[in-house]
């Protein structure tokens, strides 16, 4: 950046529109001073076939492949980074059939639930070495506490959800469902967002591309004006690199890391 050369790493939730809403609201102090964020993604995908998301070695895992999404959002919304944390990585499948190779995730889990339930036994066998999910506790910059949790193959009562919790009430984001507004001793406010993206291993490809087609175009607008667009760039990627890193050191250490 400081040589002038634009660049951008591919967090394209930064362009859901629902995030985005909520990021302004946050802005605004709709729940007040934020005490705590809590992220939950409880993805429900089937056994996938071997491929590079279960290989650690090819960059797997699911921390890696979503949970990175996951941190960065969380940053990006709250404008703050992440100081410390104590992290645990889920191994639960230490398996998987050898099918038809791919490189993009969409096209992976289609092939899983269009063989949900199949005889997949006849198969040969991959050693899986990459982790299906995690749960992290951190602390953050300014002072705000999380909680983030992670399944790739477990179901749960919301398959994305962001809550953010502040001295005046609490707003969530729940994909496709929209945001969610909470006062103290009031009722669930909810908050219609125009053009509202689903989420998730169901994300519908469509969706997923307007996502990265928002990020392209902020992209080259910063190339061909010079100005710091608002995306995320190389730099944001490092700082998810480092909470990568310390992540895995306190799985080991089962202690907390400084990041």
């Amino acid at each position: 950046m400081k040589k002038g050369v634009q660049h951008a790493t591919g967090f394209i939730w930064r362009g859901d529109p629902g995030l985005a809403r909520m990021r302004d609201l946050l802005r605004d102090g709709c729940v007040g001073r934020i005490r705590e964020v809590h992220s939950t993604c409880a993805l429900g995908g089937p056994l996938m076939a071997m491929n590079w998301i279960y290989d650690e070695s090819a960059g797997g895992g699911g921390l890696m492949q979503h949970g990175t999404h996951v941190i960065d959002r969380v940053r990006w919304l709250l404008g703050t980074e992440f100081t410390a944390l104590c992290g645990r990585l889920s191994r639960d499948v230490h398996t998987a059939p050898i099918g038809p190779e791919f490189h993009n995730t969409l096209d992976a889990f289609a092939w899983a639930r269009d063989n949900r339930g199949g005889d997949l036994s006849s198969l040969p066998q991959a050693e899986v070495t990459a982790d299906v999910g995690y749960d992290i506790l951190a602390e953050l910059g300014s002072g705000v506490r999380a909680r983030l949790w992670e399944s790739t193959h477990l179901t749960g009562p919301a398959e994305e959800e962001v809550t953010v919790l502040g001295d005046e009430g609490a707003l969530t984001w729940s994909g496709s469902e929209g945001l969610t507004l909470r006062r103290p001793g009031g009722p669930a406010q909810s908050l219609t967002v125009d053009g509202q993206a689903g989420s998730g291993a169901n994300t519908r490809r469509e969706v997923g591309l307007q996502r990265w087609e928002r990020l392209t175009a902020a992209f080259l607008a910063a190339v061909r004006t010079g100005a710091t667009g608002d995306h995320p760039t190389l730099e944001d990627g490092w700082h998810l690199a480092r909470i990568v890193d310390a992540v895995k050191r306190s799985h080991l250490s089962r202690r907390w890391e400084e990041v």
